[in-house]
């Protein structure tokens, strides 16, 4: 039998050329900043620190309004993976951005709902000769009394000085039956008006976010059909008459946060038969009566806009030249009237007073008539 040697495993060989590779090193961010573009040579070993890619504002807004502009189905696919793209927001903070994309862009749109008149280029030094226009005009289409007319008219001139006025009063174009001209008078108001937005019927919530968005002259037709039963709509309008408490509350949006909405603005509405107490004291009431037999009254598709966009455009200039004489004015009311009568009527008087001696004489003799 013969005998193994004894095999010695061979000894490990360390390649020292090894000791020679550099090994990367990561350097502090001071010692980077006094790196140049002259220390770079040759590849460098020095592995520099990743910087975070962040989106500008810019950028951001750009993708939000994009989003805003898709349809639901649209931004439920992207929301979340453009949430993350936008630097990890969260997916509840980029919908409640893009709901307020949407919203501004839905303002601009419904901004067409109300037209801003250019005030004419020159003043208007007779300010009496325009209204006594405006009389004729309901004249030639209205079966009322003077008082009426007369009321009617210094309202209309009101919706263009509402910045001078602490009181707004309703006015409330009623009559005992149909077809005495409601309508008609509510549209040919609407027509020489500021800012007139019209409409039929109207719910609360519409109501007062018209007034806060559009800061019209609303004009709301046939309120009989619906005002008794609505104690919401009751509500908005009695606190749109004063300034001193020109707010109501509610609640919007996912989170039910209390949003204050302004509804202070000048308002017209007709129907028949009575309206809820609160609004007749908070009311100029334009009685209308049918027109008789032997009556001839024009219609109001045959008045040419060309007439009332130029009875517009004189009144934005006349009340751009003239708001601080409205608002200093001091008329003496009829001391008959009741206070809020009194608070009724105190903007028609300003307004009269500028018009000069005889429309003064108007207003008293209309204020007496209908309110005394």
């Amino acid at each position: 039998m013969s005998k193994h040697k004894k095999v010695t495993p061979p000894e490990t060989v360390v390649d020292q050329s090894a000791e020679s590779i550099k090994k990367p090193s990561i350097l502090p961010d001071a010692q980077l900043s006094e790196i140049t573009t002259d220390d770079i040579g040759e590849p460098s070993s020095v592995i520099l620190p990743q910087q975070d890619l962040k989106i500008s504002s810019d950028l951001a807004q750009s993708t939000i309004d994009r989003l805003a502009t898709l349809s639901e189905l649209e931004y439920e696919l992207e929301r979340t993976e453009t949430a993350k793209s936008l630097n990890n927001m969260s997916v509840r903070s980029l919908d409640r951005l893009v709901k307020k994309a949407r919203s501004k862009t839905e303002s601009k749109i419904s901004e067409s709902l109300v037209v801003d008149i250019e005030p004419y280029v020159k003043p208007v030094t007779d300010i009496a000769l325009l209204a006594d226009q405006i009389y004729q005009i309901l004249d030639d289409h209205i079966a009322c009394t003077d008082a009426v007319k007369t009321a009617a008219t210094l309202w209309i001139i009101l919706t263009w000085v509402i910045p001078a006025s602490h009181i707004l009063p309703i006015a409330w174009i009623n009559a005992p039956e149909k077809r005495c001209g409601k309508s008609t008078l509510l549209t040919l108001m609407s027509h020489m008006s500021k800012r007139s937005l019209s409409t039929s019927n109207i719910t609360k919530s519409a109501l007062f976010r018209s007034i806060e968005s559009y800061k019209p002259t609303l004009f709301i037709d046939e309120v009989d059909t619906f005002i008794n039963d609505n104690d919401g709509i009751r509500g908005v309008l009695n606190a749109g008459h004063s300034r001193d408490n020109p707010y109501i509350i509610r609640c919007v949006g996912d989170d039910n946060e209390p949003v204050p909405f302004n509804v202070f603005g000048a308002k017209a509405i007709s129907g028949i038969g009575r309206i809820p107490d609160t609004l007749i004291d908070r009311s100029i009431p334009l009685t209308l009566r049918r027109k008789m037999r032997d009556e001839t009254k024009k219609r109001v598709r045959d008045l040419p806009l060309d007439v009332t966009n130029m009875i517009q455009s004189q009144l934005a200039r006349w009340s751009d030249d003239n708001m601080s004489a409205v608002k200093e004015a001091d008329p003496v009311l009829p001391v008959s009237i009741n206070d809020r009568a009194q608070d009724n009527w105190q903007i028609l008087f300003k307004i009269a007073i500028l018009l000069g001696d005889e429309w003064l004489k108007k207003a008293h003799k209309s204020c007496m008539e209908i309110s005394g």
